[in-house]
């Protein structure tokens, strides 16, 4: 009888310890949230600068969204707007910032067809599927990406870690979501 109320005992005070263990980590991942949404605040608020002086110094006029992402529909397109489930076929250049091509389906023999993707999926990058929800069937836009909206503080291929992305974008084709 003596051994139960032990084992009981032993038990209770397990279970304790572990979910106080399991409370302060979840604290620390809280806070660590905390801390990277003020990196991705500062980081956006850099871009930002660097983007309004870009367009200023180049004589572009933009629209904005509420994300940060700035955009400019050069041809309207016909129809209705995309939407998240909608499957889109899409020729595009993506450049960095001072210009550098970093991938094209425009003038590339690596993938010169159009890319065909569900939108909101989360396939693309978050600025991509958010600027190509901007467009309509046969539309052809520039769309400016700050860093959080792209790659973020990850490198991937060509382009660096923090980098604007620029894409010009012709919607060649849209499938509605069924």
């Amino acid at each position: 009888m003596k051994h139960k109320g032990f084992l009981f005992l032993y038990l209770f005070l397990f279970a304790s310890l572990c979910g106080n263990i399991v409370h302060a980590q979840m604290r620390d991942i809280s806070e660590m949230r905390h801390i990277l949404t003020s990196k991705e605040k500062a980081q956006l608020h850099a871009d930002d600068n660097t983007l309004r002086d870009f367009f200023a110094k180049n004589n572009i006029k933009t629209q904005k969204t509420s994300s940060g992402l700035y955009y400019t529909i050069t041809k309207e397109g016909d129809g209705n707007q995309i939407t998240a489930g909608d499957t889109v076929s899409i020729n595009y250049t993506g450049k960095l910032i001072d210009g550098k091509v970093f991938d094209s389906n425009t003038d590339s023999s690596a993938h010169p067809d159009p890319l065909v993707i569900e939108i909101g999926k989360g396939r693309i990058v978050k600025g991509m599927d958010e600027g190509v929800q901007l467009l309509k069937k046969g539309s052809k836009a520039t769309i400016y990406l700050p860093s959080i909206l792209a790659y973020s503080t990850k490198e991937h291929g060509n382009v660096p870690a923090n980098s604007i992305l620029i894409f010009d974008l012709e919607i060649t084709g849209v499938w509605a979501k069924r």
